[in-house]
């Protein structure tokens, strides 16, 4: 999917990365500020399935994405999805299952991580 018309320079890049990656901090707070091993968030999988979700993200935020409003947006963008991920252990019993077999056991082989990025992207269009 490409989102822009022209290519963007350096610092336009820089820009863009930024303004999601925050607002992946910001919305998944907790698991962001965890060390790979207590976090799928910060572990390559996490890292590159959220990557891929950025391609999905992005085009609905272009009419925000050079304003001050785009952290905002993206936020609001990745709350779809926040109630789903279980990027840390959880301590509801229910989840607890799911994180046992969907999530714990997810390794940083493409495998995985394509896996957690089709995941992510069912979520996120509502699949």
């Amino acid at each position: 999917m490409q989102v822009f018309l022209q290519p963007l320079d350096q610092h336009e890049e820089i820009a863009v990365l930024n303004a999601y990656w925050t607002a992946v901090a910001n919305v998944f707070n907790d698991a962001w500020n965890k060390p790979p091993e207590e976090s799928k968030l910060t572990h390559g999988t996490g890292i590159y399935a959220m990557g891929q979700l950025m391609d999905q993200i992005l085009p609905r935020v272009m009419d925000k994405l050079w304003t001050p409003e785009a952290v905002p947006a993206i936020e609001a963008e990745l709350r779809r999805i926040a109630d789903k991920c279980l990027w840390t252990q959880p301590s509801d019993p229910i989840k607890m299952q799911e994180w046992e077999s969907d999530w714990k056991p997810l390794q940083n082989l493409k495998r995985d991580k394509d896996k957690l990025a089709r995941r992510l992207k069912m979520f996120y269009l509502g699949k």
